[in-house]
């Protein structure tokens, strides 16, 4: 399976929208790869849909949305947890800027898991 993390909630305003990784990318490989299954790691509920209206079933999601005034929509457990599916993953995209998707491509170098197919920069 490939594991993508799009970050959008708070991206908007950590990172600008140049620097960003445009959703292209991450359409592109999962595109790409037909017959995986894709786990989104993502606490954006636009984004969510927009994956499971392009990819239907492919699509694997492990948190649960909260509907919240909050920033965050999902636990600090189910962020945790995606980081990990993530990294056990057998291709990981990751958005630009983040230092989530950062930690997720170290921990995937240090688990031998990483991959060629991997697309994600560590923003230095």
């Amino acid at each position: 399976f490939l594991a993508a993390h799009v970050r959008r909630t708070d991206h908007a305003t950590a990172v600008p929208v140049r620097l960003q990784t445009p959703d292209i990318e991450f359409e592109a490989l999962c595109d790409a790869h037909p017959d995986c299954s894709i786990y989104l790691a993502t606490d954006n509920a636009e984004t969510r849909a927009k994956f499971v209206r392009r990819y239907g079933p492919r699509v694997k999601l492990g948190c649960t949305m909260r509907s919240t005034s909050a920033l965050r929509k999902t636990s600090l457990q189910e962020a945790v947890i995606d980081m990990f599916v993530c990294v056990a993953s057998n291709m990981f995209i990751g958005s630009h800027g983040s230092s989530f998707s950062d930690t997720i491509v170290f921990l995937r170098r240090m688990h031998n898991t990483d991959n060629p197919s991997d697309r994600h920069k560590i923003m230095a």
